[in-house]
């Protein structure tokens, strides 16, 4: 019994250190609020990262993420590409984070089935 009480404790500690932690790293994110831009404005987005296929062409997408974001975020402050891609290019950002995010920002965009639903 006494272990498992010492058990608790040390998850107890645990866990308030890493809230901590996260209260620490708070300072340094801002939260960012992304809608869905008119369908109009996405297709025309859409041509300048898709390839002749229509597939989404992952260097075409990097390169022009800066204007999705704009297209895409609540803020009106924060509707400035240049300061985007400077963001983006700052080194702060891994590739995977930067994919990340557009393939969200393009799945607020595309109204399509949940891909768990089954057809028959």
């Amino acid at each position: 019994m006494a272990e498992a009480r010492g058990d608790q404790d040390a998850r107890a500690r645990v866990t308030e250190e890493l809230a901590g932690v996260r209260a620490e790293l708070a300072e340094f994110y801002a939260d960012v609020e992304f809608i869905a831009c008119s369908p109009g404005d996405f297709e025309a987005l859409q041509t300048d990262f898709t390839g002749k296929d229509g597939e989404v062409d992952p260097a075409k997408l990097t390169a022009n993420l800066p204007a999705l974001i704009v297209a895409c975020v609540q803020e009106e402050d924060l509707r400035d590409e240049e300061f985007w891609r400077e963001q983006l290019d700052s080194g702060s950002w891994s590739y995977g984070e930067r994919v990340n995010l557009a393939n969200r920002l393009i799945g607020l965009n595309v109204a399509a089935p949940d891909e768990r639903i089954p057809f028959a």
